[in-house]
């Protein structure tokens, strides 16, 4: 295996934006040598991670939560997909389609990825009424694949201790049989049973009053933590129903109607108040002034500071 450097792969690769919705660097990041381009890596997480842009990546991702639970929302071609990640969950994201994602995890959770280059496996897709593939995310339940992720967990352990990560052969000599599992496993596997293929077909978006209840309840608790199920329960539905209703009606997530709700308020204070960054930061529910003059420098393109002193 190789060892790789995340800032050295190309933006729209997966491991790039994974980096850059977490604002972290991999534990490990290492290539196969066998010419497949099979690449692992190892990702620590807390609390949110968001790619908000969608971005459509050059490798599909094979995903491993290795411990911890998480929330993921994930946006493909416009159609949201809620994911209730803990250990041993494996999930499967096909390359080449404009994904956005959000997570939100209790304490740090670990996931190992496997970035696959697209021409290696074919993925199938159902065709819609409307003439648009429908195939998105796949949540899979392999004994196979969870053991081949733990095994190179263990192998890469093993070589980190003696500082021989490179001399491990485990990717170059496994990553053939791998591809030829998975790319047996998807030919007989059915779309994620929360995101069946005419599901976006058949949504009615939520209804006018309950918008404005989602609305004050989220402007009521802006300095604090907004959880999905919370929202739900207002709305009377399941947490997948709700991601679809809710999108329909707005266009967004809810983490992208709340960030941007977020993003609002720091504006108005930022302009109408003297408290400082760090303070307007805890106020609007960022976790600190670092990752809040991160998000806001995404999402406006200056820096709070920046953004205040051009008033």
């Amino acid at each position: 295996m190789q060892r790789l450097d995340v800032t050295a792969l190309p933006p729209t690769s997966a491991g790039a934006a994974v980096a850059l919705s977490s604002g972290t660097q991999p534990d490990f990041l290492v290539r196969a040598n066998n010419g497949i381009g099979l690449i692992a890596a190892r990702w620590r997480r807390r609390l949110h991670v968001q790619l908000s842009e969608p971005l459509r990546l050059d490798d599909h991702v094979l995903s491993y939560c290795a411990s911890g639970r998480t929330e993921t929302t994930l946006v493909i071609d416009g159609v949201p997909v809620h994911l209730r990640q803990r250990l041993g969950s494996i999930a499967f994201v096909p390359a080449q389609r404009a994904v956005q994602w959000t997570m939100d995890s209790e304490g740090e959770s670990v996931h190992v990825h496997l970035y696959i280059p697209r021409d290696s496996i074919s993925v199938p897709e159902r065709i819609g009424a409307d003439g648009k593939p429908q195939q998105a995310v796949v949540s899979l339940r392999d004994p196979w694949i969870e053991s081949y992720f733990r095994l190179m967990l263990a192998e890469v352990e093993s070589c980190a201790h003696d500082a021989r990560l490179e001399a491990s052969p485990f990717l170059d000599e496994t990553g053939t049989m791998l591809i030829r599992h998975l790319d047996t496993l998807l030919s007989q596997h059915p779309a994620s049973a929360e995101n069946p293929p005419d599901s976006a077909a058949h949504v009615t978006p939520l209804r006018p009053f309950i918008v404005r209840r989602i609305e004050d309840f989220v402007k009521s608790r802006l300095n604090g933590d907004i959880r999905l199920e919370s929202l739900a329960e207002i709305a009377s539905m399941s947490v997948g129903h709700f991601l679809r209703s809710f999108h329909k009606a707005t266009g967004a997530t809810p983490h992208q109607y709340v960030l941007r709700r977020r993003l609002d308020r720091a504006c108005e204070l930022l302009h109408g108040s003297t408290d400082q960054v760090s303070t307007i930061a805890l106020r609007c529910g960022f976790s600190s002034a670092a990752h809040f003059s991160a998000i806001f420098h995404l999402h406006r393109g200056c820096t709070p500071s920046q953004y205040r002193r051009a008033k």
